[in-house]
């Protein structure tokens, strides 16, 4: 199918190219799933329930507020609290590997209210 976020139009093949998930969005200095981001994640959860071999890192990111370490830690917090919304989905844990990146791989550059919302984020894609 067209659409990676929907798994009812997906074709089954035995090995799929690539799942790369983004839009798990989080408010400052949270790690709670809100409202736009579970809907996100309950399409991932149908495609990781039809590709049962599938495994994923799950990528944790902040903006550039605060220091580096406690960004990492950030990070780290929002990547296992998207894993362990999938795990209480039914996806088992070994196929979860949830990573924090803290403020090293901003998508934009943090000068604004704005793009440091984009940057507070967890990403999905599939381990090769």
């Amino acid at each position: 199918g067209s659409n990676p976020l929907n798994a009812d139009d997906d074709v089954i093949k035995k090995n799929i190219e690539k799942i790369v998930i983004e839009g798990i969005t989080f408010g400052f200095d949270k790690t709670n799933i809100t409202k736009e981001s579970e809907a996100i994640l309950s399409n991932v959860l149908k495609t990781l329930e039809t590709y049962i071999n599938v495994q994923v890192e799950i990528s944790g990111h902040t903006d550039s507020k605060g220091t580096k370490k406690y960004n990492q830690l950030l990070s780290e917090r929002r990547a296992k609290t998207v894993a362990d919304w999938l795990v209480k989905h039914g996806i088992t844990s070994d196929r979860l590997f949830p990573v924090g990146y803290g403020m090293d791989k901003p998508l934009v550059p943090n000068t604004t209210k704005e793009n440091r919302q984009k940057n507070r984020r967890c990403g999905i894609k599939q381990i090769d």
